[in-house]
């Protein structure tokens, strides 16, 4: 992988390809996202939209692709005002406008958070289709499924990184760090101690699909 980008102090890397990096100190992530703002890197945050125009002005005026709205599921939304829109919607259309309208690596600052499974998957979806480099900085352990590579940050700097599915197996290292593991893995850990499953799933989806089987 090529490196983009380094922050010293931290042994900190971002690479050419889609990361998840989970944290459990805000000061080491404000650090991170400061030295990103310096350089030449998208940063998503979670700033609300505030605006009189309905949906439909607003992407038009953001020079949106229209043509997309169905793509995005956003039929339902169209036609209201911004301002009635929810906070998780609104945060999902700005998020969309950005990731559609301006091609840079984009780094997620905790922002998927806010978001229901739809729109993560989404989201998700319409970057790796695109082949669009990003990095998803979170708090929320369920959201590393959504990359291959995954970095555990602490106070100290990386405590962990590598292909997400060998991290994860680090279950001990994780707990002591505090991190618990995604609840869909974890739950098929369980279900194949009772002997109900043969592997570890990492999608829900999957994994409800095969136990009605």
């Amino acid at each position: 992988m090529r490196k983009l980008y380094a922050i010293e102090d931290l042994n900190f890397f971002v690479y050419d390809v889609s990361i998840t990096v989970i944290y459990n100190n805000e000061i080491v992530k404000n650090r991170i996202i400061r030295n990103f703002r310096e350089h030449n890197f998208f940063i998503i945050d979670s700033k609300d939209i505030i605006s009189n125009k309905s949906v439909s002005e607003y992407l038009k005026a953001n020079k949106f692709n229209m043509k997309m709205v169905p793509y995005f599921n956003l039929e339902k939304i169209i036609s209201k005002k911004l301002r009635n829109l929810s906070y998780r919607e609104r945060i999902y259309l700005k998020t969309i406008i950005l990731i559609t309208t301006i091609k840079l690596t984009y780094i997620f600052d905790d922002i998927l958070t806010f978001l229901n499974e739809d729109e993560k998957n989404i989201i998700i979806k319409y970057l790796k289709d695109n082949n669009l480099n990003f990095l998803n900085i979170t708090s929320d352990i369920d959201e590393v499924l959504f990359t291959n590579y995954l970095i555990v940050l602490t106070k100290g700097g990386v405590a962990i990184e590598g292909n997400t599915k060998n991290v994860l197996k680090e279950e001990k290292l994780l707990k002591k760090l505090g991190f618990s593991l995604p609840f869909t893995y974890d739950l098929s850990l369980q279900l194949m101690s009772y002997g109900l499953l043969d592997k570890p799933y990492y999608s829900v989806d999957r994994l409800v699909n095969n136990l009605w089987k």
